[in-house]
């Protein structure tokens, strides 16, 4: 007993350190961190297909959700389990206050300045947060973190940390992430003292520690650890928070390079954790990474595989297209991507350089973030959000390839008169781009939309429905030929 007594001080006494004023993190200086979330090809033979056929009228759209909420009740007022001679008093005026060895508290504030009030773009929060230890599990503290970041304000991770069920092990983890919050907005002194601790005991993972170890240097060098582990939800969550800060830290440095490849792994890491995606979030990297994007993959000087071709004396974009195609068996490249990489019109000019991405271009569609992502090879080129099939009319699961480009498609039914592009009935909107399966085209695509408000809901008959201006810009990046997938 005598040696739990002696942890249960040597926690209050870490959480009463982490205390502190913070620090504004605001855009002047040195790049802000805690702003809101700043808010087509002809197939390869050039002949054009027969309209799709098979589908049928979407039914009213979803009512979309609303930003996440904010758990945070403020601060609260502790049942004392005993008296204390001396209570410490906190910066924000609140009593802090020693629990039984169960509810050992762990004190945080939040990165800001907490003699005034809090800026708006934080939530307009502000006082001491007193955040009580996480439960044994790490799911949903790692899902609180990234939510309170988002957010921008410690409400959500606070609302986790002072759930009942906690052990003294659960409670250095929430000590932890206490000091690893302070460290992201610029505080990394209380963490660097809990630092010796974390390193030489078992209380988190060696990726836990490698995410630390990153956030109490970030405001020196942003650098991002390579790996978080599969099965280390906290770690990854950690990982990611890292990631989007880096990705402002490289934006406001002009590394469009290094904020693309940030945020592309930052949209691939939601997608592929074990929580619902943060859907509004998602929309909001997208917007930055398409950004980014226009400067990096999507432009001549960025610094990306791909092969250099010397324009000749009566050369022409389809021909030199074949001449790739043909010189470099199993490279999927059209007119209008190359056009789009190397910012051309119709004409070019003999002695000209043409850069020819070789990463191959293909499509990932995650039906429970409702988001599509073009790829060279593994990194995100662009993202948009997009409606898919509706209760019923499931958008179907697995892989394709792009099939018939249509350039605004008329839209074809079995027994029902043809509806002409530009139809008020017409769903179709600007584009059509086909799946094909197993060499055989399907009643899938993607296509744009005459109701823009079904973009985001399961709204269609199966198909991905997207902008009008967003599946055009598709068109002119998606080679015929390219892969797509589909998954939960």
């Amino acid at each position: 007993m005598r040696g739990v007594l002696l942890i249960t001080v040597a926690v209050i006494l870490i959480g009463l350190g982490l205390k502190g004023t913070g620090s504004d993190m605001t855009e002047a200086g040195g790049g802000d961190r805690t702003s809101g979330l700043e808010s087509g090809v002809l197939p390869d033979s050039g002949e054009v297909s027969d309209p799709p056929t098979g589908y049928e009228p979407y039914g009213p759209g979803e009512e979309q959700p609303g930003p996440p909420s904010d758990n945070s009740e403020g601060d609260t007022e502790e049942e004392l389990p005993f008296e204390l001679e001396d209570e410490p008093v906190g910066p924000g005026g609140g009593t802090e206050v020693a629990r039984e060895e169960s509810q050992l508290p762990v004190t945080v504030v939040p990165a800001w300045d907490t003699s005034t009030s809090a800026p708006d773009s934080l939530g307009g929060q502000s006082g001491t947060i007193v955040l009580g230890p996480p439960r044994g599990e790490t799911g949903p503290l790692a899902q609180a973190l990234l939510e309170a970041w988002i957010l921008r304000e410690p409400g959500p991770l606070q609302a986790e940390l002072d759930k009942e069920g906690a052990t003294e092990m659960s409670a250095e983890l929430g000590a932890m992430v206490g000091a690893f919050w302070q460290a992201m907005g610029g505080r990394p002194e209380k963490a660097k003292e809990l630092w010796p601790r974390l390193s030489s005991q078992s209380i988190a993972t060696s990726a836990q520690l490698a995410m630390m170890a990153a956030a109490m240097e970030f405001e020196i060098k942003p650098t991002v650890p390579e790996h978080a582990g599969r099965k280390d939800p906290l770690a990854r969550s950690m990982r990611m928070v890292l990631l989007e800060a880096a990705s402002s830290s490289y934006s406001d440095a002009g590394d469009y390079r290094q904020a693309a490849q940030s945020l592309s792994e930052l949209l691939m890491s939601e997608v592929l954790a074990p929580w619902k995606p943060h859907r509004e979030a998602l929309v909001g990297w997208a917007d930055r990474l398409n950004a980014a994007q226009l400067n990096h993959r999507l432009s001549p000087h960025g610094d990306w595989p791909g092969l250099e071709y010397t324009i000749k004396s009566g050369d022409a974009l389809v021909l030199i297209r074949k001449r790739l195609v043909r010189q470099n068996p199993g490279l999927l490249m059209c007119v209008e991507l190359m056009q789009t990489v190397n910012r051309t019109g119709k004409y070019i000019q003999a002695g000209d350089v043409l850069r020819i991405p070789t990463d191959p271009s293909n499509m990932l569609v995650d039906l429970d973030a409702r988001m599509a992502f073009y790829r060279h090879g593994s990194e995100v080129v662009m993202a948009w959000q997009v409606g898919i099939g509706r209760e019923g009319h499931p958008t179907p699961l697995g892989t394709f390839t792009v099939g018939d480009k249509l350039p605004e498609p008329a839209w074809t039914r079995i027994g029902v008169p043809t509806l002409p592009f530009g139809h008020p009935e017409n769903l179709l909107g600007a584009r059509w781009i086909g799946w094909s399966q197993d060499g055989r085209k399907t009643d899938y695509g993607f296509h744009g939309t005459n109701d823009p408000s079904g973009v985001g809901g399961r709204v269609s008959s199966g198909c991905v429905r997207m902008h009008d201006e967003d599946v055009s810009a598709l068109f002119e990046l998606l080679p015929v030929g390219s892969q797509v997938v589909v998954q939960p």
